[in-house]
């Protein structure tokens, strides 16, 4: 190397002399979150000039998914010259340590951590919602949500969006041997406020007993309320190094950073939790207690009001009755009457309908019988048959015919003869005109005595009529509406009055039905309030009871634990090539303040030339086994690489140069020991 420098210094002298230009490349440090312990790193450097000039920090580093006390991982850090000028480097080492915890202040900021689209969307999943704030009435419990994967380059959508501020929480049902464990639920949430979703760690998650809205058999759905889910929000908080030392015995550089956290700190919380439980637990206690006292009594009066209804309930049912048994008695009377008047009614329509057949009007007599009356047609018949002669012929010719096979009667009396039979005998041209007069008269006096008939039962128009006649039936009438007329007005009177009783005492018990049951449902109203506070009071208990073990038991534990000061340690190893003085070449070296305002300085004790890559400065990096989990939730430690640099050029007087002071990117010039061997000499001011 040394005759390479010195061909460098010869050839400096034809070339012009270079103004120093200065590049920075800071280390970029991304962090990640695990569930316990996590490390990222990436650095990305660049330093550029008007001539071909660039310096950067190269590593090989791949950080565990879950870092444990005690794990070492490999870290190399070296540093290349991509151009072609030679360079003084220096690189700084720093850690930054960003502490996940849990804090119960209800205040978002932007130290809480915000769930990215892909954790929320994992948490809502096919998850049914089991907790919402008071203020969403758009989503409902127990339903179930659908994430439906995006066209190719878009996101996926959900089914669901937050209506109000406040917890969301989400339950899976995990399958084990007995299903109506409430273990089967699992469940997470979050926070929503102002368009973000912040995590959160649930606590005290206990479910109601809701009814099987799932049909699955469960005793409960997971359904949780306000009083049986309760959480933390997590707060990232970056802490600043309390001591960042070098350990020469080990060589390696010790970042001390305080958590907060010590066990007695730790203890105490946990008492503090343990007290709080016990309180919690009492008031629970007492709750159920008050509750219980309530609830008797609410079902005690609930039981009186009961009674009281029933008795209301068979008063009206009686009094219903007979206001029935009144109306149906008031029915029967004004039937019977309006059946006696229609009866009559009808009787005497036959009756004047048979009189004007038979005599011309309702009110006619056989000797005021009209013309065309069935009367007065048999009256004019036989006085035509009277005035015609040939009656001598026609009776001599009858008496012939009366003997003959056409004659079914056998006799020779004509008046025995229906019209019907006498219509078979045949007279002669002569007496013509005599034998249609006596068929004539024959059929007037069938159709009037067959009506007569009809209406007294009999041809004698002088007798009583019949019964079953059309005369007889109308007297029978018109005595049963006689008697009906006094008898159905007393009886629809009776039963008027009767049913207006009736409708009274319906009416005074139908109020006293409505007092009862208005008394009974507010009773009953009341009755279910308390029992449902008393159920919400038991379940609250079971909850505070297992808060109270579980506070009893962490508080137990921590008693047992190892004391701590609170105190998390990294480890960062250093390479074999770094040393603490001697300017060693191709080494790397501590700088006279190594440690300053928690950063650890080195220099590289060559000058690195270009397409050079420096020997390794860091190792490994360890996260101390005196870490203990009290101490945090979950952390990022980001170890910081930061590299700088200045292009060396040559003067006249082959002494090396640097630029100014003002322009270096590392504000000071480097001297030399001995000029000619810059490689071994080289300290820094």
């Amino acid at each position: 190397m040394k005759n390479d420098v010195s061909k460098k210094k010869k050839n400096s002298k034809e070339k012009r002399i270079l103004i120093a230009s200065l590049c920075i490349a800071a280390a970029v440090i991304a962090g990640s979150t695990f569930a316990w312990f996590s490390s990222t790193d990436e650095v990305t450097n660049r330093l550029t000039a008007n001539a071909d000039y660039g310096v950067s920090i190269v590593e090989s580093f791949a950080p565990p998914a879950n870092w444990l006390p005690g794990q070492a991982v490999n870290k190399d850090v070296y540093a290349t010259n991509t151009g072609n000028i030679g360079a003084f480097v220096e690189e700084d080492i720093s850690g930054v340590l960003t502490i996940t915890t849990e804090k119960s202040e209800a205040t978002w900021s932007a130290d809480c951590v915000v769930l990215t689209d892909e954790e929320r969307y994992s948490m809502e999943a096919g998850s049914f919602l089991a907790l919402k704030p008071a203020g969403d009435t758009t989503n409902q419990l127990g339903n179930q949500v659908v994430i439906r994967p995006g066209d190719q380059g878009t996101p996926p959508t959900t089914d669901f969006t937050p209506a109000a501020e406040g917890l969301y929480v989400f339950r899976r049902q995990i399958v084990v041997d007995n299903p109506s464990r409430a273990e089967t639920f699992e469940y997470a949430g979050y926070y929503y406020t102002a368009g973000k979703y912040y995590k959160v760690s649930l606590d005290s998650v206990t479910p109601d007993a809701t009814p099987d809205f799932a049909n699955d058999g469960l005793v409960t759905d997971g359904i949780l309320s306000a009083a049986t889910a309760s959480y933390y929000k997590e707060v990232k908080e970056v802490v600043n190094p309390v001591d960042l030392e070098y350990d020469a015995d080990n060589n390696r550089l010790i970042a001390s950073y305080n958590t907060g956290n010590t066990s007695a700190d730790n203890l105490i919380a946990k008492a503090q939790a343990y007290d709080d439980a016990i309180a919690a637990y009492e008031r629970a206690s007492e709750a159920v207690t008050r509750a219980t006292a309530d609830s008797t009594a609410a079902n005690a009066t609930l039981a009186t009001q009961q009674a009281a209804l029933d008795t209301a309930t068979a008063d009206l049912q009686a009094a219903l009755a007979a206001q029935s048994a009144a109306a149906a008695t008031l029915a029967n009377a004004t039937a019977a009457y309006n059946n006696a008047v229609a009866a009559q009614s009808a009787a005497q329509s036959a009756v004047d309908a048979s009189k004007t057949r038979l005599y011309g009007a309702a009110n006619g007599t056989e000797s005021s019988a009209t013309a065309g009356s069935l009367k007065k047609n048999y009256t004019d018949a036989t006085a035509a048959l009277v005035a015609t002669n040939g009656r001598d012929q026609f009776e001599n010719d009858f008496n012939a015919w009366a003997p003959s096979n056409q004659n079914a009667k056998g006799t020779s009396t004509l008046a025995d003869y229906t019209y019907d039979e006498f219509m078979h005998f045949t007279p002669n041209d002569q007496n013509q005109v005599y034998y249609q007069r006596v068929a004539a008269e024959k059929r007037a006096k069938e159709a009037y005595e067959a009506e007569l008939t009809k209406l007294i039962g009999g041809t004698d128009p002088s007798a009583a009529p019949t019964a079953d006649s059309l005369q007889g039936k109308l007297n029978a009438a018109n005595d049963t509406l006689g008697d009906a007329s006094s008898g159905a007005t007393k009886a629809m009177n009776d039963a008027t009055a009767d049913k207006a009783n009736a409708d009274q005492a319906v009416s005074d018990a139908q109020t006293a039905y409505n007092t009862a049951l208005g008394n009974y449902n507010t009773a009953a109203t009341n009755s279910g309030t308390d029992t449902t506070n008393l159920n919400t009071a038991i379940a609250n208990l079971a909850a505070a009871s297992a808060a109270k073990n579980a506070a009893q038991a962490a508080y137990e534990a921590a008693l047992n634990e190892t004391p701590s000061d609170g105190i998390l340690k990294v480890n960062i190893y250093l390479s074999d090539d770094v040393v603490t003085a001697g300017g060693e070449a191709d080494k790397w070296q501590l700088s006279p303040n190594p440690i300053s305002d928690d950063v650890a300085k080195f220099y590289y004790t060559s000058i690195l030339d270009g397409g050079e890559t420096s020997s390794k400065l860091v190792d490994r990096v360890e996260l101390d086994g005196s870490a203990t989990q009290d101490m945090y939730k979950s952390f990022d430690f980001d170890v910081n690489v930061a590299l700088k640099s200045a292009q060396i050029t040559y003067a006249e007087d082959n002494e090396t140069i640097l630029g100014t002071a003002a322009t270096s990117e590392l504000n000071k010039t480097p001297t030399l020991t001995d000029p000619k061997d810059i490689n071994t000499a080289l300290t820094w001011n």
